[in-house]
């Protein structure tokens, strides 16, 4: 017995080592063989079993990582287009792929697409039977399932067909010939790879030549498909548009340079119209009367936009005219203020002066950004305009009115600079112009020092406008002022000048004068899709508490808790959130489903505490966020039920820090808008580590 026991026992321990025994028969001992064989053969169906579950889970997690399959259709624009030998060729994951052949239905098929990509098609025929042409397209999450069919819109491609048109002088009606023109056929998809992969769609784009012996501009485009054209007005990169262009009798505004036209038909419209905007240079000569018709002489006359040429008109006494050499682009304004003579007082004028495309001087009376009063038209004489201004009486409180006759406030974002013009002279006081810097954070932590009021374990957070030091001054008689920063303005911020206590030079008194314009300096500002952020705001990241102790040297973590039921979606506060949907959490590495929306957004400011500091603030703040301290924009979900991947209620979600060796994570699609952008891009379903 002892003999028996002591065999058995040293099988067991080599049972126990290699998983697996081979027994020799013994007669003697037949049922403990058996046994032992039996045990042995169950052992090694188990691990058989193992192995195929392991290599089971090899090939679908190999599977998960290509799950998609693109699946659509190449459509032709126009009839007796050869879609023979078309192709389509994809581009993700930074790099181009191999080529499919579109079949005789135009349908194809790209096989092994990883989920949340972003993806360019290429569409092309290596007999160039048709124009080769991008689209984007984005494929989603795959969920659990091993292979999905990813739908690609139907693509509209089309052959090679010329269109010709003419740009003409709409004066002379010559041909303009030095225009860059580009055309971009019009794709239909609008998925986030549009953004993301921007720069590699502008191979779509279609530059035009000018064809010297028909005097035309000729691009090569797919038959039948619609095209946005555009113009390069500012020939010379100077800032200023050489040319302006009619489509019938109206102008066509440019952006930056460019004059851009939306689904161009060339067969309809072979030729569009241009104004030549080189610069007005002539001799101006101006004369003042009053409704009598008496000659007058203001004090002062002065010129705001005179580009290239002097402000200053210079007086002719032997003539009794004003005189201006003009060189401007555009339109030319002129000033005059308010002065009096023989007991009469006369108003402050703005003068406008405009040339028509026929070359005859618009002039008239500016009273305010508005309203605009035609007074009347006149023309070139051996390069002099000579013009007659009316002055109007001021037949009210004289000398005691003061108002802006003009300014740059429209312009301010761009020059962060401001001038006024007053309809007379002005003095100022040492705070009639002021310029703050808005919403300055001021942060104070109760052990910065020991000079300050902000007491240990307290941590002062302030929103308040800062003082900026400007430059002013004084010209044209004292009825010009302008103000400047004295040093450069920080981007990132808004900005506000105000103008008051200014008073009226010859009187010392003060009129009603109390102005303020706001502008903004942004900071340049890229973005992609993985600058979005899921936060559990438990004062944690990785599960460590990033304030560990609070400013009174006291140890945090005590007023937290690792575990959070908030979960809030995070973006640069640039980008506005429009709705967010969770659709999976994964906790600890097992996953949950989950449906809940959530619309609209909230802009926070985000700096962490220790969860024991106690907070002196009047700004709307976050302290627990994984987040570097600034402004965000956030979607935030809490206390949200989630269910089991058999569909079963599993309580409320627990959102947990993402770390190494434990998935804490979330899906989500998040729709969101750009800055400067009307139009909503969703992300599709994306998985967020959680902060």
């Amino acid at each position: 017995m002892f003999k028996y026991s002591k065999i058995a026992m040293g099988l067991a321990a080599c049972f126990a080592l290699s998983g697996c025994l081979d027994v020799e028969d013994n007669n003697n001992n037949d049922e403990l063989v058996n046994k032992l064989e039996q045990q042995n053969q169950i052992l090694q169906n188990q691990l058989d079993e193992n192995k195929k579950q392991s290599e089971d889970q090899a090939v679908k997690d190999k599977a998960l990582e290509t799950p998609f399959v693109l699946k659509g259709g190449i459509v032709a624009a126009v009839e007796g287009v050869d879609l023979s030998d078309v192709q389509v060729t994809a581009y993700y994951d930074g790099m181009w792929h191999e080529p499919v052949d579109v079949a005789e239905d135009g349908s194809y098929s790209i096989p092994k697409v990883p989920q949340y990509s972003n993806i360019l098609l290429k569409v092309s025929s290596p007999s160039n039977a048709i124009i080769t042409q991008l689209f984007d397209h984005a494929t989603r999450s795959a969920g659990s399932r091993t292979e999905v069919v990813s739908a690609v819109q139907t693509l509209t491609v089309s052959k090679p067909h010329t269109v010709t048109f003419s740009i003409l002088n709409r004066n002379t009606f010559e041909a303009i010939s030095d225009l860059q023109i580009t055309a971009e056929p019009e794709i239909n998809t609008h998925t986030s790879a549009r953004y993301e992969l921007e720069h590699m769609l502008e191979q779509n784009k279609i530059g035009a030549t000018y064809n010297t012996d028909t005097n035309q501009y000729e691009l090569i485009v797919p038959q039948g498909i619609d095209f946005d054209l555009e113009i390069d007005v500012d020939v010379d990169n100077d800032g200023h548009d050489e040319y302006t262009i009619y489509r019938s009798d109206y102008s066509i505004d440019s952006g930056n340079g460019i004059v851009s036209l939306y689904n161009f038909n060339a067969e309809q419209q072979t030729a569009l119209y241009a104004t030549v905007e080189s610069m007005n240079e002539y001799d101006l000569m101006v004369n003042f009367v009053s409704a009598s018709g008496e000659q007058l002489y203001p004090d002062t006359v002065f010129a705001i936009n005179n580009d290239k040429g002097d402000s200053s008109f210079t007086f002719n006494e032997a003539q009794g005219h004003y005189n201006l050499s003009a060189k401007y682009y555009g339109d030319l304004q002129f000033i005059t203020h308010e002065f009096s003579v023989n007991g009469r007082t006369y108003k402050a004028d703005n003068i406008g002066i405009s040339r028509d495309q026929r070359g005859t001087f618009n002039i008239s009376r500016h009273h305010n950004h508005s309203h605009r009063e035609s007074l009347y038209q006149s023309e070139l004489s051996n390069n002099t305009l000579a013009i007659t201004i009316p002055l109007e009486e001021q037949v009210s409180a004289p000398y005691l009115g003061l108002e802006i006759i003009e300014s740059t406030e429209d312009t301010v974002a761009e020059t962060h600079g401001l001038t006024y013009y007053f309809n007379a002279p002005v003095s100022l006081q040492q705070d009639s112009v002021r310029l703050y810097k808005q919403g300055v954070i001021t942060v104070v932590k109760g052990n910065d020092s020991d000079s300050d009021d902000v007491a240990a374990g307290t941590t002062s957070i302030h929103r308040s406008n800062h003082s900026v030091e400007v430059n002013r001054a004084l010209s044209f008689n004292d009825t010009k002022l302008s103000i400047t920063p004295a040093a450069p303005l920080e981007a990132g911020y808004m900005y506000r000048y105000e103008l008051d206590n200014v008073a009226r030079k010859e009187t010392d008194s003060y009129g009603y004068v109390n102005r303020s314009v706001s502008f903004s300096i942004d900071t340049p500002f890229e973005f992609d899709e993985s600058q979005f952020k899921a936060d559990n705001m438990n004062y944690r990241s990785g599960g460590a508490l990033i304030t560990p102790k609070n400013t009174a040297g006291e140890q945090s973590g005590t007023n937290s808790d690792t575990v959070s039921y908030q979960l809030c979606i995070i973006a640069p506060k640039e980008v506005t959130l429009v709705a967010a949907r969770i659709s999976a959490v994964t906790t600890n590495g097992v996953k949950y489903t989950a449906d809940h929306h959530y619309y609209g957004d909230s802009n926070t400011y985000f700096y962490a505490l220790a969860d024991n500091e106690q907070l002196d603030s009047n700004v709307y703040l976050n302290t627990r966020s994984a987040q570097p301290n600034g402004y965000y924009r956030s979607i935030c979900f809490d206390y949200i039920g989630q269910s089991d991947q058999d569909g079963h209620y599993a309580g409320t979600a627990q959102f947990m820090d993402h770390a190494d060796n434990a998935e804490n994570s979330v899906d989500v699609d998040i729709t969101y808008r750009l800055p400067g952008s009307d139009t909503d891009i969703s992300t599709g379903v994306k998985t967020l580590s959680i902060d």
